[in-house]
């Protein structure tokens, strides 16, 4: 989809090689608009796109991504941000409305009683319950597993050891999902 609007919206429109900041913020936005609408006449879709667009927009005008390639740092930020930004997009995307939406953002920060989101105990207790997961998937969301690989590929006992954790990683994980997935006959209470 995202090649189909480059290509016949985007390019068509002048994509990025036009004379003035102006035109290419008008791209994007009608760009990410369409976007929006393409998913649906529904508000969180179009503030989705909108949301995209105001991000995109601000990278280009700002020349972000140049000082992403010159600085390891703003690297690691800019994936956080990314990373983040998804996640909230992900929130309009699948909301049945903007109030729902609004909703639910704010339940990520903070608890019904308005105090910050990590003061609450049902929270810790879940941190603590899945701390291993979310070490697992900050090791591997970052190139330490790749390096990893590579330092293993270099000796076959590190090969055989690499390759044990990750089926074991991967058992655990189809544990985890069968576990979390009961599901009973439709009729076993008949």
């Amino acid at each position: 989809m995202g090649t189909w609007f480059r290509d016949y919206l985007y390019i068509p429109l002048g994509g990025s090689r036009v004379s003035s900041k102006r035109r290419l913020v008008f791209n994007l936005f009608i760009v990410w608009l369409c976007t929006g609408f393409w998913h649906g006449a529904n508000w969180t879709f179009i503030l989705w796109g909108l949301m995209y667009f105001v991000f995109i927009t601000l990278e280009k005008l700002t020349g972000w991504d140049r000082l992403v390639s010159k600085n390891r740092i703003i690297s690691i930020l800019s994936r956080c941000y990314t990373l983040f930004l998804v996640m909230i997009g992900w929130v309009l995307f699948r909301a049945e409305s903007v109030l729902d939406a609004l909703q639910y953002i704010g339940r990520l920060f903070y608890s019904n009683d308005g105090s910050a989101l990590i003061a609450s105990n049902v929270e810790v207790f879940w941190l603590r319950e899945n701390a291993v997961f979310f070490i697992a998937a900050a090791i591997f969301s970052t190139p330490i597993a790749k390096w990893v690989y590579s330092k293993a590929e270099q000796s076959k006992p590190l090969q055989v050891a690499y390759t044990a954790l990750m089926l074991l990683i991967f058992i655990i994980t189809i544990s985890y999902t069968v576990k979390s997935s009961y599901n009973p006959f439709i009729y076993f209470n008949f």
